[in-house]
């Protein structure tokens, strides 16, 4: 009896993908499966002009997941295949692709950063009330499954994920603009961001780990000996910081309280 079957990726040559929050709920079932698609034009109102057509071909681009698996499949497997001796790090990996792909990996040679926002905060973070420019980076927040993920990766122990903020100044008024810039500096709050997961993934234990041994380990650097004493204590974050010329940087969480502090 055959248990498995090997096939080339298959195509859907007829398909109803409708529009709005439903296109936007329901396109993934098809992406995990197929490559490309004809998509039939019956909307309402239905497809009737070129300009029409582009413009739905734009919704459903924008509703796309990630490529990262994507680039998985196609560029880092066969990398690694390719290069057996290569390091390779995944920087502020976002997604549950990455996360997987990085835990079933058995060469030694992988390693992937998370940054503090993407642990805090899914997506809806850019949205509440409005939007948010001071939550927009590159890669951007992504839903809650991939924000679970991340959280379950970096919390786990594993040895193959470590800190990485990738902490991204920019002046207030650039990112408050009508194209704003994207990046969050969170140097400010980013130990206070990552003390303030851990805590709430009952993980605590595995903070130094993921913080101060697991990148040395990777790059084969000792770990730092001086130690630094995080408390339970109430930090706020700055609401502004000044630099030289007049402008100031809004930083992650400006304004709000973190639960933890250096002592």
């Amino acid at each position: 009896m055959t248990r498995s079957i090997t096939l080339r990726r298959p195509d859907d040559w007829h398909l109803h993908l409708r529009d709005g929050e439903v296109l936007k709920a329901l396109l993934r079932h098809t992406t995990k499966q197929f490559a490309r698609a004809i998509v039939m034009p019956n909307l309402k109102p239905p497809i009737t002009t070129v300009a029409l057509a582009r413009d739905y071909r734009e919704r459903i681009l924008a509703a796309l997941d990630p490529g990262e698996a994507v680039f998985i499949e196609t560029i880092l497997r066969p990398l690694l295949k390719d290069f057996p001796a290569l390091k390779v790090v995944l920087e502020h990996i976002t997604t549950e692709s990455a996360a997987d792909f990085v835990l079933a990996d058995t060469s030694g040679r992988l390693g992937a950063t998370i940054t503090p926002q993407h642990l805090m905060f899914n997506r809806n973070a850019m949205f509440t009330g409005g939007l948010r420019p001071h939550f927009y980076c590159l890669p951007v927040l992504k839903r809650e499954r991939h924000h679970l993920a991340l959280r379950k990766a970096a919390t786990s122990g594993d040895p193959r994920f470590f800190l990485g903020t990738d902490s991204a100044p920019h002046f207030r008024a650039l990112k408050e603009a009508g194209c704003g810039c994207a990046g969050i500096f969170n140097a400010p709050a980013a130990m206070h961001s990552y003390c303030t997961v851990f805590d709430e993934e009952k993980a605590l234990g595995s903070l130094e780990a993921f913080s101060s041994l697991n990148g040395p380990r990777f790059y084969g650097l000792p770990p730092n000996e001086d130690k630094v004493t995080w408390t339970r204590t109430d930090y706020l974050v700055p609401e502004d910081i000044p630099v030289p010329g007049g402008a100031t940087i809004h930083p992650f969480l400006g304004g709000t309280k973190l639960a933890w502090s250096a002592s």
